[in-house]
């Protein structure tokens, strides 16, 4: 049994034990949300508890699918260039491919402070971009670098060496109607 499967064995293990102690013809949220909640102190101090071990639970079964979801994306990803495929239909989801194109400051140890950036925009002609100083709307940078290279203009060089530009493919799913 893998990691994975134990801890949703626990967790549905922790569920049905719950739920039994609440009894029949009541789930626990109908039991925790009823006004009329005829639960005793201790009960409700029990199933507290219960409730409290079932997030952390959870909680760390979160980390560990999230950890293995990004290992396996990584390898899923080569598997598919080296296929040319960019979407596959399993287990009721769509995992496709997805381009996301970014612009960031580089940091400011290799020169590129704020000022640096404002600067370099003022002299480019791009000085509307320049809130003050040493401020300036990183969105509004981003959405105007994607146009001009969109439009296949270069983004000049002293405002390019003072950024990261790029683009990664991550993966990404959608559930199948």
């Amino acid at each position: 049994m893998s990691i994975g499967e134990a801890m949703q064995s626990s967790v549905l293990d922790q569920l049905d034990e719950m739920q039994q102690s609440i009894g029949e013809g009541q789930s626990i949220t109908q039991e925790l949300s009823d006004p009329r909640n005829t639960m005793t102190h201790q009960q409700r101090v029990k199933m507290f508890a219960r409730l409290e071990n079932l997030r952390r639970d959870l909680e760390e079964a979160l980390k560990l699918c999230k950890s293995q979801t990004e290992k396996l994306g990584g390898e899923l990803l080569e598997d598919m260039a080296e296929s040319g495929t960019t979407s596959i239909n399993a287990d009721g989801l769509n995992i496709h491919q997805k381009k996301i194109f970014y612009v960031s400051k580089r940091a400011d140890k290799d020169g590129a402070t704020n000022e640096a950036v404002c600067e370099a925009l003022k002299s480019s002609g791009m000085d509307f971009l320049v809130k003050n100083a040493d401020s300036y709307s990183a969105a509004s940078l981003k959405a105007h670098i994607k146009e001009l290279m969109n439009e296949g203009k270069e983004v000049p060089s002293q405002v390019a060496g003072l950024l990261n530009i790029g683009e990664k493919v991550t993966l990404t799913s959608t559930k199948r109607g």
